[in-house]
C-alpha cells in the first residue's frame, strides 16, 4: 500500500490506497472481476452474486476509476476554490461588488456533496 498526499489537503491528512493503473481482469468462470494494478497483486473482487453481466462489469468499471475520479474531483475542487477566491479578490480590487463572496464556495460543495465524497474515499465519513 503506497502513501500519498493530494495537493490543497490540511497537513497531517495522509490518503493511503495502492497506486498504480487498476485493471479488471475477467469475468472469470462465475462472472467475477478481479480489479488490480497493472502487474501487481488484487486490490479488489466483483462478485456478482447472479447480477446481470452488464451490471457486474459496471460495477468493475467504476472500482478501475475510483482512484481517478477522486484525483479529479479533489484537482476541481482546489481550482474552483482559487478561481471564486481570485475571482472575488479582483471584483473587489475594482471596486465593484460581487455576488459570490469568498465564502460562498463551501455551501456549494456541500450541496453537491463534493467534500462528503472526497471524504468517504478517504475512509473519513
Amino acid at each position: 500500500m503506497s502513501t500519498k498526499n493530494t495537493q490543497d489537503q490540511p497537513a497531517g491528512r495522509v490518503i493511503r490506497w495502492t497506486e498504480g493503473n487498476w485493471v479488471a481482469e475477467g469475468p472469470d468462470m462465475f462472472g467475477d472481476y478481479t480489479i488490480c494494478p497493472v502487474d501487481d497483486l488484487a486490490v479488489a473482487a466483483v462478485i456478482s452474486n447472479l447480477r446481470p453481466p452488464e451490471i457486474v462489469a459496471g460495477n468493475a468499471n467504476l472500482i478501475v476509476a475510483a482512484q481517478d475520479l477522486y484525483e479529479a474531483l479533489d484537482a476541481l475542487r482546489a481550482e474552483f476554490i482559487r478561481t471564486v477566491v481570485i475571482g472575488a479578490a479582483i471584483m473587489e480590487d475594482l471596486g465593484r461588488s460581487t455576488d459570490h463572496p469568498r465564502n460562498t464556495w463551501q455551501p456549494l460543495l456541500e450541496r453537491c456533496g463534493v467534500d462528503a465524497a472526497l471524504a468517504k474515499a478517504r475512509g473519513e465519513a
